[in-house]
């Protein structure tokens, strides 16, 4: 989705950075190792905001991107 805010903070709540979906729908963040939380903020038109999603970026040293899969739901069944 286009457009959505997303908001990455440390494990203990304290914001690290925030982006927004590219045309695609996908989105880069560089982030040092570290646990973090991925807060998807609500989308106009939609049923409030996805889930947030807990993730590991592992201190291997590797600069391989770490997929995460953010589902928003539309309503429409």
């Amino acid at each position: 989705m286009a457009g959505a805010t997303l908001v990455v903070s440390t494990i203990g709540g304290s914001e690290v950075t925030r982006t927004t979906t590219a045309a695609d729908g996908r989105f880069t963040i560089s982030l040092p190792p570290g646990d973090y939380i991925l807060a998807p903020q609500p989308f106009k038109g939609l049923i409030g905001p996805a889930p947030t999603v807990p993730f590991t970026v592992g201190s291997d040293g590797s600069s391989t991107p770490t997929p995460i899969l953010v589902e928003y739901d539309t309503g429409i069944r």
